[in-house]
């Protein structure tokens, strides 16, 4: 296990190698640095990446592959940080700091089914849970994957969906809220909601729910599992809050003086986040 680092506020560097397009707003930075190839990560963490001179954000990481760095996902918001990384170029250079945060507790779920339900861009911390599982197939049961975004432009990483949507140990269904006749979508139409109230299975204490997305769709997507006979605690959130230091200094992603969500966070169980005042807003 890699050692902490003395000083946890200071980053340590990391070179852009490499940038993709996701969609018009969202683009995929892979990083590389001697220090990112030490680094021991697990599913659910984040890091905090540094623009010198700009300022610090908190990204949930996609993916790992321990011999050639990390890659991150970051959309364009319109804030300071997020739109100076939009301009920046392969062999720029930006600071990390982490891994942070608890992860998903991917060994306890081990021999049991999996139904990961992402919401919009909430399929990126997922990603590497998913990728995790498909590394490690023969410690799970069952394997589905549910993606919901506004309309089809808002898909990512489209072709390794579809790569996923030919293997036959796993199920995928994708919705959009909406879409044109010039969109040409012949999948599910309708909220996310339209295809968990239809997940009805046989055994339902078998099965672990991994979800991210907006809080708020946390609310309705946990109503519609619960009246399929799912328990709050089988279901497991990872909470989008307003974190800076990432180690519980701050207080920014401090919810109600309770729960630090970088800290405590920010995987918590359906049931956690629902017993913090305002966990889910």
């Amino acid at each position: 296990m890699r050692k902490p680092r003395e000083n946890p506020y200071i980053p340590f560097d990391a070179t852009i190698t490499k940038i993709v397009d996701l969609n018009e707003e969202s683009k995929s930075f892979h990083l590389d640095s001697s220090e990112l190839r030490k680094m021991i990560y697990q599913p659910g963490q984040f890091i905090q990446v540094t623009v010198y001179g700009v300022g610090e954000v908190a990204i949930g990481i996609t993916d790992t592959i321990y011999d050639e760095g990390f890659e991150v996902a970051i959309r364009n918001t319109g804030g300071r940080v997020t739109s100076y990384l939009h301009t920046m170029k392969v062999g720029d250079i930006v600071g990390i700091r982490g891994p942070l945060g608890k992860p998903f507790p991917m060994d306890d779920f081990k021999g049991k089914n999996l139904l990961f339900i992402c919401a919009g861009i909430g399929f990126w911390p997922i990603r590497a849970c998913i990728k995790h599982v498909i590394n490690h197939r023969e410690d799970y049961g069952k394997l589905l994957a549910i993606f919901g975004v506004r309309n089809p432009s808002l898909f990512t990483y489209t072709d390794e969906i579809e790569s996923w949507m030919s293997r036959e140990d796993m199920k995928v269904q994708r919705t959009v809220d909406s879409c044109s006749d010039e969109d040409c979508w012949d999948e599910n139409v309708g909220l996310i909601t339209s295809l968990t109230d239809d997940f009805k299975p046989q055994n339902p204490e078998d099965w672990i729910i991994l979800c991210c997305g907006p809080p708020v769709a946390f609310k309705f997507i946990g109503e519609s599992l619960n009246k399929n006979g799912f328990n709050d605690d089988q279901i497991w959130v990872s909470l989008e809050r307003k974190m800076k230091c990432g180690i519980g200094k701050c207080n920014h992603c401090l919810i109600h003086g309770t729960r630090y969500v970088c800290m405590d966070g920010p995987v918590f169980t359906l049931g956690e986040a629902r017993d913090m005042p305002g966990g889910l807003d």
